[in-house]
C-alpha cells in the first residue's frame, strides 16, 4: 500500500483538453468578436443568434433537452404558474447535472423573475455571469430585475454592460436611455 508518492521532474506537464470544450470556447470567442465588431444590426443579429445557439447546445443532449422542455413549458402555458413551475423543475435538474452551464442559470433566472422571485433571479443571473461574463442576455435580464426593484443605477449598469457586448441590442438601448435620464439627469 502506498501512502503517498511524489514525482519531481523537469519535464513539462501534459495537459489534455477536452476537444469539444475548447472548440466550443473558440467558436463562442469568434462569435463574440463578430458581435463586438458588427457594423450594422443585421451582422450583430446573426452573431447574437449564433452565440445563443452555441450556448444552448454546448452541454450535450441531456442539458439541451432540459432547456428545450423548460422553454416549451413556459410557452405552452403562456407564462402561467404551472408552466413556470414545470420549467423551473427542468432547469433545476439541468443546473444539478451541469452547474457550469451559464445558459441553464440564465434561463432559471428568467423563470424566477417571471415567478415573482427577484432575489432568486439576481442570484441566478449572477451565477450565469460568473460563468460567462459576456452573456449579454443575462446582463439585460439582470437590468430588468434591478429596474423592477427600483435599483436604477444597478439596472443602468447592467444594460450598459449588455450594450458593450451587443451594441445593437435595441431593448437594452431603450431601457438604458430611459434610465440615464433618471440616474444621470441627461440623455445618451
Amino acid at each position: 500500500m502506498i501512502e503517498s508518492a511524489s514525482v519531481e521532474s523537469d519535464a513539462p506537464a501534459i495537459v489534455i483538453a477536452a476537444p469539444k470544450a475548447s472548440a466550443r470556447r473558440e467558436a463562442l470567442d469568434k462569435f463574440f468578436r463578430e458581435l463586438g465588431q458588427s457594423k450594422d444590426e443585421i451582422a450583430a443579429d446573426e452573431a447574437a443568434k449564433a452565440i445563443a445557439e452555441k450556448m444552448r447546445r454546448h452541454n450535450g443532449p441531456v442539458i439541451e433537452l432540459l432547456l428545450i422542455r423548460a422553454l416549451s413549458s413556459v410557452q405552452r402555458a403562456e407564462g402561467a404558474i404551472e408552466g413556470l413551475t414545470t420549467a423551473r423543475r427542468f432547469l433545476d435538474e439541468a443546473v444539478a447535472i451541469d452547474p457550469e452551464c451559464a445558459q441553464c442559470w440564465a434561463d432559471r433566472a428568467f423563470v424566477a423573475q417571471a415567478m415573482g422571485e427577484p432575489g432568486t433571479a439576481v442570484k441566478d443571473f449572477n451565477a450565469a455571469l460568473t460563468l460567462e461574463p459576456r452573456h449579454f442576455i443575462a446582463w439585460f435580464g439582470l437590468g430588468n430585475v434591478m429596474r423592477s426593484l427600483n435599483r436604477d443605477k444597478e439596472a443602468l449598469d447592467a444594460y450598459e454592460r449588455a450594450l458593450a457586448l451587443h451594441p445593437f441590442f435595441e431593448a437594452a438601448r431603450q431601457n438604458a436611455a430611459q434610465l440615464r435620464l433618471i440616474v444621470r439627469g441627461r440623455p445618451a
